[in-house]
């Protein structure tokens, strides 16, 4: 599945420029849209393994990188978990003006889950945008969660958060090795977040290390704070949409009991266990990755139609 620029309108007022790219099928009006929220220090080109091995059918698929992150301005500011959240909004606010699609499913990758609970905090799964005839409908009817707990701090009554940056001490050595040397940094997020590097496609690693040298450092070690401190439980309870929550069995980012724990606080969910994958299992299994998205992207169709007629 080929990616193509997608122009933006730029965020933020004006003031911020995303680079976005859209791939799958021809986007085509009442029909769902997937969109892809990378993690931190990643970008949209992460996704690209699972999206050429994703069938020929997959729905209309947008991928963009995060502000500070990739080939996306780097204004300097806002590198906070929420403005990320109103930054998908607006990408969410131009394509549903754009295309017209029955509504979106929302993937978000690590700290992108983060971003998606904010954004359905925030928002809501649905909001109009302008007034009368001219009004647009944003509906969000799913969320992929891969591999992300609702709180990466240890507190006294959650021991399942990050196993690498969980506390104040934990988080200055992460800002700064991020600070000292991104090469050597990029190096070492790859052996944490990949099970085992010796089976890895050495393209594949290339990649990964090139776009996450595109990334700022200074924007890297901001968002992170802001990232860890976020409490995402109360937010998993009340979530009125279906998720489905993806985890690698050999994750090195979180106890994998963090990342079950989100499938059991939804109430409209479902859990997949990939197995012999880490962090970036979407990285690992990347055509299982994409066909679990699809079916996942079928279901939460079927439901919003049924639904509506329900409704009608």
């Amino acid at each position: 599945m080929p990616w193509t620029a997608l122009d933006l309108d730029p965020v933020d007022g004006g003031r911020v420029r995303l680079r976005a790219v859209v791939g799958g099928a021809t986007p085509a009006r009442d029909r769902p849209v997937v969109v892809l929220v990378h993690g931190w220090s990643g970008t949209a080109a992460y996704w690209s393994p699972a999206m050429r091995a994703a069938r020929d059918d997959f729905p209309a698929t947008i991928a963009f990188d995060l502000r500070g992150h990739g080939g996306s301005d780097r204004p300097g500011r806002g590198h906070t978990v929420a403005r990320l959240a109103m930054d998908l909004r607006e990408v969410l606010e131009q394509a549903a003006a754009r295309l017209s699609p029955s509504g979106f499913v929302l993937v978000g990758a690590s700290m992108g889950c983060a971003v998606v609970w904010s954004l359905l905090q925030l928002c809501g799964a649905r909001w109009r945008v302008g007034g009368g005839s001219d009004a647009t409908e944003v509906s969000v009817i799913g969320a992929v969660l891969v591999d992300q707990a609702p709180l990466q701090n240890r507190r006294p009554d959650w021991e399942l958060g990050s196993l690498g940056c969980y506390d104040a001490a934990s988080y200055e050595a992460l800002a700064a090795a991020v600070r000292r040397d991104m090469s050597t940094f990029a190096d070492g997020n790859a052996e944490a977040c990949f099970h085992d590097l010796s089976v890895v496609d050495p393209d594949v690693l290339a990649m990964v290390k090139s776009e996450t040298l595109e990334c700022c450092p200074e924007a890297l070690c901001e968002l992170m704070y802001d990232h860890t401190h976020q409490d995402w439980r109360s937010e998993c309870r009340h979530m009125t949409i279906p998720a489905l929550v993806l985890a690698g069995r050999e994750t090195k980012i979180f106890p994998i009991d963090g990342i079950k724990a989100v499938a059991e606080m939804i109430p409209d969910s479902e859990l997949k266990i990939f197995e012999n994958c880490g962090h970036w299992l979407y990285l690992e299994e990347p055509k299982k990755f994409a066909d679990e998205v699809h079916d996942f992207v079928t279901r939460c169709d079927d439901k919003q139609r049924a639904a509506t007629s329900e409704g009608s």
